[in-house]
């Protein structure tokens, strides 16, 4: 069983590199059981359910592994341009203090190929957030 659900699916292109631009249909999608809303671009020459299910499950579980690291209180989607032009998946984590009083966000593009170390490497951040939050509340 899929840990997404499908949810709209439309053209456009993307940059793959210094020029070239193909065309991909981005598939946006609800991570299961969390809810998080997050979008896959496959290459349209690539596209049919197989390369659906396998692009948008690993993204869904990247999610889902992070969602349960203690302090944090959510994750949305969102896109950002890079330094070179290019769009970039950003997955904004917010995190809470000790207390619950305070917030921030921090972001990711969750890109690591293990999804343990990946949820370590988040977990860390979340961490060293939690500190600072923590530590200007004692002020």
């Amino acid at each position: 069983m899929a840990s997404f659900r499908v949810e709209t699916q439309r053209q456009g292109t993307e940059l793959v590199g210094g020029t070239l631009i193909r065309d991909v249909i981005v598939v946006g999608a609800w991570t299961i059981p969390s809810n998080v809303y997050f979008e896959v671009a496959i290459p349209r020459a690539e596209y049919k359910k197989t390369h659906v299910l396998a692009g948008a499950e690993i993204v869904a579980e990247r999610i889902e592994s992070i969602i349960p690291i203690p302090h944090v209180a959510g994750v949305s989607f969102t896109q950002d341009v890079t330094p070179s032009g290019q769009v970039a998946n950003i997955y904004e984590i917010t995190v809470v203090s000790s207390s619950g009083k305070s917030s921030m966000q921090i972001q990711s593009q969750l890109t690591l190929f293990d999804v343990a170390l990946q949820a370590q490497v988040i977990a860390d951040e979340v961490n060293a957030a939690v500190a600072v939050l923590d530590s200007v509340e004692g002020i």
